[in-house]
């Protein structure tokens, strides 16, 4: 396999387990998981597992799979999260969601 290729999967590998991580904050914060969020975290763990084993075993799961599972995971998570995490990223550092910074007010000329 190439390299370019297995750097694609652990980068895979690393969102999905971010994602993961994700939905155990919400269930930790808001206790037991629906039905959606429970389908989601089950999707998540056996992408882990396939990314995982086509990097162990050099080629024993479908890398096509792979890709169509992550894209269908991506797009559930929108409804989980509001929106996808790429834009929930750029938010946060444009400021345009302000929680992570309480002092801001939405006027970039304000001081604190």
């Amino acid at each position: 396999m190439k390299i370019s290729t297995n750097r694609a999967l652990l980068n895979l590998l690393q969102w999905a387990i971010s994602e993961l991580s994700f939905l155990e904050e919400l269930k930790l914060t808001g206790g037991e998981y629906d039905t959606y969020e429970k389908d989601l975290w089950i999707d998540i763990s056996c992408l882990i597992g396939d990314c995982s084993r086509l990097l162990n075993d050099n080629g024993k799961a479908d890398e096509f799979q792979i890709v169509d599972a992550a894209r269908n995971i991506r797009e559930r998570m929108k409804g989980v999260r509001g929106c996808d995490e790429w834009t929930l990223s750029i938010n946060q550092m444009r400021g345009l969601n302000a929680d992570w910074d309480d002092d801001w007010n939405g006027d970039e000329e304000s001081s604190p």
